[in-house]
């Protein structure tokens, strides 16, 4: 009997059958494909900054003091004498130079808020 002129359930069969198949046939191609790649997210970077490296050849301090500065005994800072952290140097501490050089031969340093503007 042919299966496209046979009974009802016949036809109902085939294409039970023939759906079927398909479905075996598309699950077989589905489970041997290769997994897919997870891509990475995408995050936007924020643009890199410039960072400003002063030239040394153009880079000006404030002047030294022309005079005398000062240090403290117990330290390793010197200071011109307005300057608001010498004023806290206790009168027993307090070395007077007469000069930057000279503070500078005995290991002393310029102060970050008074010598460096």
């Amino acid at each position: 009997m042919n299966p496209v002129t046979g009974s009802p359930s016949t036809r109902r069969a085939n294409l039970i059958a023939s759906v079927l198949l398909g479905l075996l046939f598309a699950v077989a191609v589905f489970a041997c494909a290769p997994d897919p790649v997870p891509s990475a997210p995408v995050v936007a970077l924020p643009a890199p900054t410039q960072l400003h490296v002063p030239d040394p050849a153009k880079t000006t301090h404030a002047p030294q003091p022309a005079g005398g500065v000062v240090g403290s005994a117990k330290g390793h800072t010197y200071h011109r004498p307005d300057c608001e952290w010498a004023m806290k140097i206790h009168a027993g501490n307090r070395i007077e130079f007469q000069a930057v050089q000279e503070a500078v031969k005995k290991g002393y340093g310029p102060c970050r808020t008074c010598c460096h503007r």
